[in-house]
């Protein structure tokens, strides 16, 4: 939305001048706040915690050309602020999305052997784009953090889908609950490869209060 001022005919330029320079003034507001909204993250009450974080690595990258087709492995790739990685499927989608990238750690997946009693499953069973190692994924929820050059936002818990069953066998899904990682969108453009930092992005030092802090946790 554009605030437009509505300019009459007048003898005196003088007054012509105000109203332009006002539509001027009103304009320029709106798009500096618009992109401050965009840009900027919500504080959470988690933060102070997650300046803690030591630094993770990507361990693996898999695109999905299709919604339900196999996954392509490869070593590098680009992010695109908005939209996904580049050659997943995710990329034609709605710009915005808090689904654009899909994330799970090496921590995350022993975890689910270990619930199911069994070994080997590979990140193309579990559809995620990347997984990491060395990071508590639960602790960068709501946080922004870069995966190599591309700087990322974490959305949401990534729930397991009722396919999982069929992959992982019976007990599959219950065993991916609390551990099926993160859903994220992309804020900033870049490349990441296999063997890039995942480090949390500088966070500002603001104070908050125990009872908000044990909200955010529970």
């Amino acid at each position: 939305m554009i605030y437009r001022a509505q300019i009459t005919h007048v003898t005196e330029p003088f007054f012509s001048n105000i109203e332009i320079a006002l539509y001027s003034v009103i304009n320029h507001s709106y798009r500096f706040a618009t992109m401050t909204t965009r840009t900027a993250k919500r504080p959470n009450p988690l933060d102070r915690f997650a300046r803690q974080l030591k630094p993770g690595r990507i361990e693996w990258i898999g695109l999905r050309p299709e919604r339900k087709a196999e996954l392509v492995e490869v070593d590098n790739v680009l992010a695109v602020a908005e939209r996904g990685l580049e050659g997943d499927h995710r990329m034609s989608k709605t710009p915005g999305s808090g689904r654009q990238i899909t994330i799970i750690s090496r921590e995350f997946i022993e975890q689910i052997e270990g619930h199911l009693g069994k070994s080997g499953i590979t990140p193309n069973e579990l559809r995620r784009n990347i997984v990491v190692s060395g990071v508590n994924l639960n602790a960068l929820r709501r946080q922004r953090f870069w995966l190599g050059n591309a700087l990322i936002e974490a959305t949401a818990l990534c729930h397991p889908c009722s396919r999982m069953e069929s992959t992982l066998g019976p007990g599959g899904v219950a065993a991916m609950i609390g551990y099926g990682g993160l859903c994220a969108k992309i804020i900033e453009t870049g490349n990441l490869a296999i063997g890039d930092a995942v480090r949390v992005a500088d966070i500002p030092d603001d104070s908050t209060d125990e009872q908000q802090t044990q909200s955010a946790l529970f």
